[in-house]
């Protein structure tokens, strides 16, 4: 899961790596919230890079995002 210390750098190797294996990744936030003061918040503004990336990869047509129900009804 995400937390206070993951970079947004990391976030973005994530799907860098699940687009170049073409695998799931499974990346989970407990809290966004404006200031962080705990090991499981992010800021508003690294999540809103992390979407930046996250767009740019869907609209290059890399990548599907898609909810966990999505995910495992795929699977079978």
């Amino acid at each position: 899961s995400v937390g206070t210390s993951t970079t947004t750098g990391e976030l973005a190797s994530m799907v860098d790596q699940a687009v170049n294996d073409k695998q799931l990744v499974i990346i989970l936030f407990h809290e966004i919230v404006a200031t962080t003061t705990s090991g499981s918040q992010i800021s508003i503004a690294n999540f809103g890079t992390f979407i930046d990336d996250l767009q740019t990869h869907v609209a290059a047509g890399d990548i599907e995002v898609v909810t966990m129900s999505q995910a495992v009804n795929d699977l079978n």
